[in-house]
C-alpha cells in the first residue's frame, strides 16, 4: 500500500492499515484509532503503541516510527528503551551514574538497571548495559 496523506486517514473504514517503516494505524470507529509500531528483534515479533489517532498526527507517528527504526539499527529494543526512559524519569535521574533512593528490596533488576540495597535501606540505582550474576 502507498503512503497515506492526512486527509485519507479520517475516511478509512474500520481495520488495520500499514503506512511505512513498520507504522500501523488501527481504526476502531469513524475518525478514531491508534498508532502502533511493529517490528522484529531477536526473532521475536513485537508491537509498540504510539498513541491515539487523531491526537497523534500522521507526521508525529512517522517521526516516532523512524526514531524506533534507528534504535533497531543499533540493536536496541524500542519498548525496552521506552521503559528504561520512563524509570529514569520517575526517579528523576539526569545523567547521573548513581542515585540513592529508599526501597525495601535488597537487590532488583529493572530494564537494564540494577537496584542494590545498602545497610541503611537505601539503594544504588546503577544503569548498566551488561548484567552479571548478582
Amino acid at each position: 500500500m502507498k503512503r497515506f496523506n492526512a486527509k485519507q486517514l479520517f475516511v478509512l473504514p474500520i481495520g488495520k492499515y500499514h503506512d511505512v517503516n513498520g507504522l500501523y494505524l488501527s481504526i476502531y470507529s469513524s475518525g478514531r484509532g491508534k498508532w502502533s509500531f511493529r517490528y522484529t528483534i531477536n526473532k521475536k515479533s513485537r508491537e509498540m503503541g504510539l498513541g491515539s489517532f487523531p491526537d497523534i498526527s500522521l507526521f508525529d507517528a512517522r517521526q516516532q516510527a523512524l526514531s524506533n527504526k534507528q534504535l533497531l539499527s543499533k540493536k536496541i529494543d524500542p519498548i525496552d528503551e521506552k521503559n528504561r526512559a520512563q524509570i529514569l524519569r520517575q526517579h528523576k535521574i539526569r545523567n547521573s551514574p548513581i542515585l540513592l533512593i529508599s526501597i525495601s528490596q535488597k537487590k532488583r533488576k529493572m530494564n537494564g538497571l540494577i537496584l542494590k540495597a545498602n545497610n541503611n535501606g537505601e539503594i544504588q540505582l546503577l544503569p548498566t548495559l551488561v548484567l552479571t550474576n548478582f
